[in-house]
């Protein structure tokens, strides 16, 4: 029987991404007036400022969207898939572990990025507060080890535990 578990999990943001976003709107708009006034005042140019701010307001909506981050953990058949997806449109494959390749997976109450054992570290933590945060190492492609931050629910844990049970703690 086959066994597929499928998660979304949207990433918090936190104080500093939303003064960025606030920031990036400021700016936007701060920008549209000064070019609209700039290009108003030269008559050749008028036709043009509608097309900028058009263009500002567009980049600006392109960075604000593309930092609301997901996170999707997909289990198949022994195989955790962690994508990231920004801006709910643009998807990327972060990892692929699989589960008879986990050497160690253990909760962790804290998480860094500098770990030195890996060649790999990916941070796949959408909120940090809840807590349950685990910690993988594992061997993945071309035999490189890396190391995986992630929250998974408690039947994502059951389910990778069947797969490999010496090394998977709950």
């Amino acid at each position: 029987m086959d066994i597929f578990l499928e998660y979304l999990m949207v990433k918090k943001s936190t104080a500093v991404e939303t003064t960025l976003k606030i920031c990036i709107a400021v700016i936007a708009t701060f920008l549209s007036v000064i070019v609209f006034l700039l290009f108003a005042s030269v008559s050749f140019l008028r036709t043009f400022s509608f097309f900028a701010v058009l263009c500002i307001g567009y980049a600006a909506y392109i960075l604000i969207s593309r930092m609301s981050i997901e996170y999707e953990y997909i289990f198949t058949n022994g195989d955790l898939d962690i994508d990231i997806i920004r801006g709910k449109k643009v998807r990327k494959r972060l990892v692929t572990v699989k589960c008879r390749n986990i050497r160690n997976m253990e909760k962790t109450t804290e998480f860094s990025e500098k770990t030195k054992t890996a060649d790999r570290v990916i941070n796949a933590v959408y909120n940090p507060a809840l807590g349950e945060i685990y910690k993988i190492d594992a061997t993945v492609k071309d035999g490189k080890d890396a190391t995986v931050f992630f929250q998974p629910t408690d039947a994502l844990i059951a389910e990778m535990k069947k797969y490999n049970p010496s090394n998977i703690k709950s």
